[in-house]
């Protein structure tokens, strides 16, 4: 059986308003703003006619999930798993969705066990190596 997730989007209603400088770079993201970023990207994430652009879009929520924001790391990592707006990686998203799981949120463990089934057991070993160097490094450079 595969699954495969598109975005895990929670209802949003909420007032919009813009975090980066128009030119889509993360760099601008303060961490004041991330929550706000995050909410602003799960909007383009939406099918409501705003441009839907998978690249900045991880580029947003690494910046975010480098900044200790959960549901960024979560969607980073499902960005991972299922490839959009990087090259399909399982170690990538085993170690953002196991960091973002670490709260025993039950949807993200389950997601992270999806995850782990498509890998080997190296692989498995290598990618909880590198998330706990990744906690350690608070979330920078992972």
């Amino acid at each position: 059986m595969t699954f495969r997730i598109k975005f895990l989007i929670l209802p949003t209603f909420f007032f919009l308003h813009s975090c980066d400088s128009g030119d889509g770079g993360a760099e601008d993201v303060t961490e004041e703003a991330a929550p706000e970023q995050f909410k602003l990207e799960q909007h383009y994430g939406q099918d409501d006619g705003l441009a839907k652009d998978a690249t900045g879009g991880v580029k947003r929520y690494r910046k975010a999930a480098e900044q200790g924001f959960e549901d960024a790391q979560f969607n980073l990592g499902v960005m991972y798993m299922n490839g959009q707006g990087v090259l399909q990686n399982n170690i990538y998203a085993y170690i953002w969705v196991n960091i973002a799981a670490s709260s025993g949120n039950a949807g993200r463990v389950k997601i992270r066990d999806i995850i782990a089934k498509k890998m080997k057991s190296a692989d498995i070993f290598k990618a909880q190596k590198l998330a706990r160097e990744c906690v350690k490094k608070n979330y920078k450079g992972c």
